[in-house]
């Protein structure tokens, strides 16, 4: 986006109202106009029972009963998961590497693809579940009194708003864009002297751009920030999000297992107590060696003639 793009779309944004089209926009919403909202789904959601729709989670047992999406799909959608956060896992620590980089966000599209197929097929019936039925009600009811027309003579229908009303959420991408530049990054910056936004009631663009400008200070404030330069591409901040995510969990793993010992320091070597109540064996010890220090432990074992695993296993033995 150049920068016209991007003034247009920030004070659309800013201004609270939400452009359906050059000559349809929404007025903001007040809190009391989204609580009557709210209690309109409510009824067409106790209507839609009352008339044996399926819930969103009925649907899922219905397609799983029917063997349109089993168990079976749902373990290959979370294995899809798994692969997708260590592809991106990869790609941070590849980033440098162009070769690489290009190779892995090639597999990231790819196992996207194979996600977003599974998800289409575990999500085919929505349309015909309780909560799409109460949704559309309340947006049929809600939009026609937020909307706001130019042209005294054009009376939109509720379809046609909701239709245009489903256009109107901004890509994500362009939120994260918008949040990174001017003139939304000079904004944000001078927040605390300056309104934001010239509504109470945030929609959901203002929320989007909100998040990310937060998210994004986060990322800068932390001891592993990734260079300036890739804050633009956004499957590499994505990345980092996994990669930092996975970090920090085995520090906490490692800390969590080294408060379950009780060690002393012996010039360059660390011994760990082992505790008679504890899970913990001299197995588990041994494994968090490095491969030099195994090594320098098969050497003292041998000078010991086995004594010195025999010490280990005394522990496991006492067990038994």
């Amino acid at each position: 986006m150049d920068i016209n793009q991007r003034d247009m779309l920030v004070g659309q944004i800013r201004s609270g109202y939400i452009y359906l089209s050059r000559n349809i926009k929404l007025r903001p919403m007040s809190i009391d106009l989204f609580n009557e909202s709210m209690f309109v789904y409510q009824d067409a959601y106790t209507e839609a029972v009352s008339q044996e729709l399926m819930s969103l989670e009925d649907s899922f047992l219905f397609l799983e009963t029917n063997e349109v999406f089993t168990k079976r799909d749902q373990l290959d959608l979370d294995n899809f998961q798994t692969s997708l956060e260590d592809r991106q896992e990869e790609l941070y620590q590849q980033k440098s590497n162009k070769r690489e980089r290009k190779n892995l966000r090639r597999q990231i599209k790819d196992i996207k693809t194979s996600i977003s197929i599974r998800l289409n097929k575990k999500n085919s019936l929505y349309e015909h579940t309780c909560e799409y039925y109460a949704d559309t009600k309340k947006n049929f009811w809600l939009l026609p009194k937020l909307a706001m027309c130019k042209k005294k003579n054009i009376n939109p229908s509720p379809r046609y708003l909701s239709s245009l009303y489903s256009q109107s959420i901004i890509q994500e991408e362009k939120i994260r864009d918008l949040a990174l530049q001017d003139p939304w990054r000079s904004l944000w910056v001078m927040k605390d002297v300056n309104n934001l936004f010239y509504n109470k009631e945030y929609n959901f663009n203002q929320k989007n751009i909100i998040l990310w400008s937060i998210t994004y200070d986060n990322v800068r404030q932390s001891m592993d920030a990734p260079d300036e330069q890739w804050y633009k591409e956004h499957d590499i901040i994505d990345a980092w999000f996994v990669w930092s995510s996975r970090k920090s969990k085995k520090e906490k793993a490692a800390n969590e297992l080294e408060k379950t010992g009780k060690g002393v320091a012996d010039h360059k070597h660390h011994f760990t107590m082992l505790d008679p109540d504890n899970d913990i064996t001299a197995k588990d010890v041994y494994a968090r060696n490095s491969a030099q220090s195994k090594e320098f432990i098969s050497n003292i074992q041998k000078h010991k003639g086995g004594k010195f695993i025999d010490t280990l296993n005394m522990h496991e033995d006492r067990q038994k």
